[in-house]
Formats: C-alpha cells, sequence, structure tokens
C-alpha cells in the first residue's frame, strides 16, 4: 500500500522536508506494511504522510479527498470534532505519546466504528517535535463485544437482584465472592457486608458438619439439591435455607442457590397435621375412607378396606380396575363410575347400595357415599367419600322379613282355625233360634251368644288384616 504523494509548492516541500530523510523513509516503509490507518502532520498540521486507509476515512467523514500538504483539521469535520482534535494534537506536540478511544458514524453502513488511536510525537533537528504520527486501529469488534459482555453483565445482575432466592459464588476456602441483593431479605445482611467473609460465619453452629459433608460432596464433582440447613440472621433468628449447590474445576468456584424455606416449613408442619387428622378420622370411623385422584386415577383406601375386607389398603394407580372387578357383577352396571363422567359431568354427591367382594371371595353388602371436589371451571379434581359395610343390617332385614312370612303363615292358618268353630257356633245360635226357643228369656241369651260370637269373628278378620298388611 502505497503513501499518498502530491505536488505542491516549494515552500510547502521545503517544510515537509524538515524530516529527516531517514525518518521519512521508515515511515513510509511502515504505513506501506500496515492495514491500520496510519498519518503524520508536521507542526501547522499539514499531512506529512497518509496511508489509503486514512484518505478513505477522511472522505467517508467530510466528503473530501485529503492530500500530502492538505491541512488536516478540515472543517467539514465540524466544530467539536476540530476543537477535540486540535486539543489532541497540541497535546503530542507538547512532547507527550498517549493513546485515545474514539467513535466514527459510519452514514454509509449506519452504524458506529470505534478507533484506538496512538499519538507520538516525531523528533527533529535539535531534538525539538517536527511532528506527530498518528495510528489507528479499528476496535469496532472488540468495543462491541465489551459493550455486549458490560450489557450482558447488567442484565445478569438485574436478573440475580430480582431474584427471590439469595444466589453466591464461593471460593474454594469458603470465602464469599459474590452474593445478590436477596442476601438481605433472606439473611438480613446486605451483600457489601457479606462479600469477603467466609460462609460459614453465617451458619447455625449446630448444622455446621452436616454443611460441611454437603460442600465436600459438591466439591467431589456431585451435584448438591434440596439440601437443607440453618442460617443465623442479622437480628439472631434462625432461618431455614434450601441450597443447590455445583463446584466448577476450572474456576475453582462454588456457585450455589438458597431458597428461604420457611414457608414451605410450614406448609409441610401444616400438611402434616392434616394428615394426621385424617388418620385420625380413618382410625376413629368403622367406614372405609377412599380419595379418587380424578387427574391420576389413583385411589387411596384408608386402612379400614384391609380391616374389614381383606384387602390392602393405600393408593396407586391400579386401584380403579381394583374397584370395578370386585362390585358384584350385578351391580356393577348401575354403580361403577368412569372418570370423565365425572371430571366433566355436573354430579356433586353421590350414594349407591351394592355388593362388595372380600379378599376371602365373600360379598359384602356396603353404602357408598361420595362427594366431588371441582375447580372454579367445574371440573372434576378428586372425589371423596366412605365405603359403610351394611352386611349385618342386611342380615337382619333379611332375618326379619323371614319372620314376618313366618308370622303372617301362623295369623293366617290360626285364623282359618279359630274361625272355623266361630262359624259352626253362629250356625248352631242361627239353628236354635228359628226352631226351638220360644221363650223370651232364652232368646235373650241366644242374641247375646249371637253378638259376641260376631264380634269375636270380627276381631279374628281385624287380626288377620294387621297380619298382612
Amino acid at each position: 500500500m502505497k503513501s499518498v504523494k502530491t505536488d505542491i509548492d516549494p515552500e510547502q516541500e521545503k517544510e515537509v522536508k524538515g524530516f529527516p530523510p531517514d525518518t521519512l523513509r521508515h515511515l513510509e516503509a511502515l504505513i506501506n506494511g500496515l492495514p491500520e490507518t496510519i498519518w503524520s502532520i508536521d507542526t501547522k498540521m499539514r499531512l506529512v504522510t497518509a496511508n489509503k486507509s486514512f484518505v478513505e476515512r477522511v472522505r467517508m467523514a467530510t466528503g473530501k479527498t485529503i492530500k500530502k500538504g492538505d491541512d488536516v483539521l478540515i472543517k467539514e469535520f465540524g466544530k467539536d470534532r476540530l476543537d477535540k482534535w486540535l486539543q489532541y494534537y497540541e497535546k503530542a506536540f507538547s512532547g507527550e505519546q498517549f493513546t485515545i478511544q474514539e467513535d466514527i458514524y459510519d452514514p454509509v453502513k449506519q452504524a458506529k466504528h470505534y478507533s484506538l488511536i496512538s499519538l507520538t510525537p516525531l523528533m527533529g533537528e535539535g531534538n525539538k517535535v517536527a511532528g506527530v504520527a498518528c495510528h489507528s486501529k479499528d476496535i469496532t469488534s472488540e468495543t462491541l463485544n465489551v459493550k455486549a459482555l458490560e450489557i450482558a453483565m447488567a442484565r445478569l445482575e438485574r436478573i440475580m437482584d430480582s431474584s427471590m432466592d439469595m444466589i453466591c459464588a464461593i471460593d474454594e476456602n469458603d470465602y464469599i465472592l459474590s452474593v445478590n441483593a436477596a442476601s438481605e431479605k433472606i439473611l438480613g445482611y446486605r451483600p457489601e457486608e457479606m462479600i469477603g467473609k467466609k460462609l460459614f460465619d453465617f451458619i447455625y453452629p449446630e448444622d455446621l458438619e452436616m454443611t460441611l459433608k454437603m460442600v465436600a460432596s459438591v466439591m467431589a464433582g456431585n451435584e448438591v439439591t434440596n439440601n437443607e440447613n440453618r442460617y443465623v440472621r442479622k437480628d439472631g433468628s434462625l432461618v431455614p435455607l434450601m441450597w443447590s449447590a455445583r463446584w466448577d474445576p476450572d474456576d475453582r468456584v462454588r456457585y450455589g442457590i438458597a431458597r428461604d424455606a420457611t414457608e414451605r416449613k410450614k406448609s409441610e408442619a401444616a400438611l402434616q397435621s392434616s394428615n394426621e387428622r385424617f388418620e385420625y378420622v380413618t382410625k376413629a370411623t368403622s367406614d372405609i375412607i377412599w380419595d379418587w385422584n380424578l387427574e391420576t386415577n389413583e385411589v387411596y383406601y384408608s386402612g379400614n378396606i384391609e380391616y374389614l375386607f381383606g384387602h390392602k389398603s393405600g393408593s396407586n394407580r391400579d386401584n380403579l380396575p381394583f374397584y370395578f372387578e370386585h362390585v358384584h357383577p350385578d351391580d356393577r352396571e348401575r354403580v361403577v363410575l368412569y372418570p370423565d363422567q365425572v371430571k366433566y359431568g355436573t354430579m356433586v354427591n353421590w350414594s349407591q347400595e351394592y355388593r362388595f367382594k372380600k379378599a376371602n371371595g365373600e360379598y359384602a353388602f356396603v353404602l357408598d357415599k361420595g362427594i366431588v371436589i371441582r375447580d372454579k371451571d367445574g371440573v372434576g379434581l378428586r372425589m371423596i367419600g366412605a365405603m359403610q359395610d351394611i352386611t349385618l343390617l342386611k342380615e337382619n332385614e333379611l332375618r326379619v322379613m323371614q319372620q314376618n312370612e313366618k308370622l303372617l303363615e301362623i295369623a293366617q292358618i290360626n285364623a282359618h282355625e279359630i274361625r272355623r268353630p266361630v262359624a259352626t257356633i253362629l250356625g248352631l245360635v242361627q239353628l236354635l233360634n228359628d226352631n226351638s226357643v220360644t221363650s223370651e228369656a232364652d232368646k235373650q241369651v241366644l242374641d247375646h251368644l249371637k253378638a259376641a260370637t260376631n264380634e269375636l269373628d270380627d276381631v279374628i278378620k281385624r287380626i288377620i288384616d294387621k297380619t298382612v298388611s
């Protein structure tokens, strides 16, 4: 790449040639052998040497073609840019070598270019500054990468600080390298109060040994998740933390995420209390409590199913077909419910009597009742119910029915047998009344006997009617 050469007047030529000849030759060789933008000026701000890159950049910025001997401070650069570069050149003329970074807007590509520019004083006769050599390197790619990294780091920092979890980096000696803003909410310490201190300074002493084992596992290459330990807050109170951690052997850094487990512990305690109440209820009743999950089709049976019918209690995904198979075949069509029927239907309460097969093959009579729990859209989530063994009740009903049938039969037989002599007496009374009784006193006795016999016959009829009904 050759430098730009133009014809100038003798006076300019004389001033340009104020540089030592060797310097000019070396400068020519330098700028022709490098791809970067290179130029030099004399003490009157005129161009001494330049490569094509410099000429092209000036043309791009001002629309003009600069030549050797021209003033480098072209007015088309604009006042602000000219003032800035005048200060740069004067600083170099004072004998100082320095580097600046500058951005230039490219109107063609509609993008900024970033350059790293160095200015070096050139010494002439008498060790005086005869000019300035300038070298510009395009660092657009590097600058954009740095800016992108800065943006990414800033975004990452915002994300980390918006996290409700405490995120930290810890070196191999257990010192905290960084921690996000969640530390203040969780532990009461601002990040700057924790960075540089050992993580173990904040741990509850009773949990130290357990935590050291966890750390050893992490640094051995194992990813640890959901490990719980307790830390001491700034106010002295304890907070349970749920940790996930990973060791980076290249950076020699341990990364950890800690979540405040206080609410989870409360929820677990409440759930445990609820489960205990449920277990007590199932033990306090003789019914079989069941819980049908309409999402998974799992059915839970309380322990009474084992006590009453000999079947295994608990829940699994096979319990729905288990139920189907143990309902008496004659009751199946009437009784068995299907998931979609319950889930997307409108039924709330359900009740049926049917026969259910025990583990020993016998059938028990049961009264089964359930209620469907639905979400806000009416879709069924669960169905919970209680199955009551009413076998004894059914057997008692059968015995009573059989006894009633026997009593009816006895009553009918007895009534028939009793009514037969009554009818005979009535016939004899009628006969006596018609043929042989002539005295008034005998007739009165006979009438009383007839009335009493008719009354007895009426009583027997009423007994029969009551027994039948």
